[in-house]
C-alpha cells in the first residue's frame, strides 16, 4: 500500500499557545540562515548542479505540492535558456548574422534569469506565510535578486529536505512521488498478520 505525499506530511506541527495565555511575540526564524547552504554540501551541489530543477520543486512545495508547477517552472526556465544559448552560438557561428540575433539572445537571457528570481521570490514569500517566518517584500526580492541558490538552500532545510544525512531524503527531480520527497509515514499503528 503506497501512501501519497501531501503538503501536510512535511508542514510543521502548529505549536500550541503557552497555559499562561501569552502568545509568543515576534515572527519566527528560518532553521538555517541564507549564508548557510553550505552546511549541506550536497544539497548545494545539487541546487547549483540544475536550479531550475531545484526553484521548481520549492515552487511546488511552496504550493501545497502541485506538480504541475514544478514542471512549469524548470521546463520554462530551462527552454528561454536553451532558446537564448542556441542564438549565441548562431550569432557566433555567422559572422553576417543580423544584429536583431543578439538582441533576442539576451533578452531571453535575462527572461529566463527574470523568471528564476521571480519565482525563488514568490516561494519565499509563500514559505514565510505558511511558517509565519521573519522578513519582508524587500528581504525576499534581495535573496531572490542576490543569491538565489542560497535563498533555495534555505528552503529545502526549512522543511527539513536533504541531500544526505538526516532529515527527509532529497530523491531526484521527478520522482514516483511527485515532488523528488520521501513518502510520509503511514498514521497508526502497523497491522500484523
Amino acid at each position: 500500500m503506497s501512501t501519497a505525499w501531501t503538503f501536510a506530511s512535511i508542514a510543521p506541527a502548529e505549536t500550541p499557545l503557552p497555559t499562561d495565555g501569552y502568545a509568543p511575540s515576534g515572527p519566527n526564524r528560518w532553521k538555517q540562515g541564507l549564508f548557510s547552504c553550505f552546511s549541506n554540501c550536497g544539497m548545494c551541489t545539487c541546487v547549483l548542479c540544475c536550479q531550475p530543477c531545484a526553484i521548481g520543486q520549492v515552487a511546488s512545495i511552496a504550493r501545497k505540492g502541485a506538480g504541475w508547477i514544478c514542471l512549469l517552472t524548470a521546463i520554462g526556465i530551462l527552454a528561454l535558456n536553451a532558446a537564448s544559448y542556441a542564438l549565441d552560438y548562431y550569432a557566433a557561428a555567422d559572422d553576417e548574422s543580423p544584429a536583431w540575433v543578439l538582441t533576442v539572445a539576451s533578452l531571453l537571457g535575462f527572461f529566463a534569469s527574470l523568471a528564476a528570481c521571480l519565482c525563488v521570490w514568490n516561494a519565499r514569500a509563500k514559505y514565510r506565510e505558511r511558517d509565519g517566518l521573519e522578513g519582508g517584500f524587500f528581504t525576499d526580492c534581495f535573496a531572490a535578486l542576490c543569491c538565489s541558490p542560497c535563498a533555495v538552500c534555505q528552503m529545502f532545510a526549512q522543511d527539513n529536505i536533504t541531500f544526505e544525512g538526516t532529515g527527509r531524503q532529497y530523491k531526484q527531480f521527478w520522482s514516483t512521488y511527485g515532488d523528488g520527497l520521501e513518502p510520509a509515514a503511514p498514521a497508526g499503528p502497523a497491522s500484523t498478520v
